[in-house]
């Protein structure tokens, strides 16, 4: 029984490890990119890497599959909401 808690609480380190690991890469590749001039490509670039790090903090972070269905319907509508404002703003500018 100890070894199952200490093997679960291994793994949860390593993963949470490993997710930091993955925002830092990501903010690295963000700061990267903002060096580089990319014309209007750069903003769908930001928003792919800002997705992905947002992404990662709320499943290993926030623990959304631990929470109540309301509140993944409500980001989900948000995630629809801020996709439709994106395409908006790309297509009316």
């Amino acid at each position: 029984m100890k070894e199952e808690v200490q093997n679960n609480n291994k793994n949860s380190y390593t993963q949470q490890i490993l997710s930091w690991l993955g925002l830092i890469a990501l903010t690295a590749l963000l700061v990267t990119f903002s060096g580089i001039k990319l014309g209007g490509f750069s903003l769908f670039v930001f928003f792919i890497i800002i997705a992905l790090q947002s992404i990662l903090v709320i499943n290993k972070f926030m623990l959304i599959k631990c929470q109540q269905k309301i509140f993944k319907v409500f980001l989900t509508f948000l995630g629809c909401a801020l996709i439709v404002v994106l395409i908006m703003s790309f297509v009316l500018n």
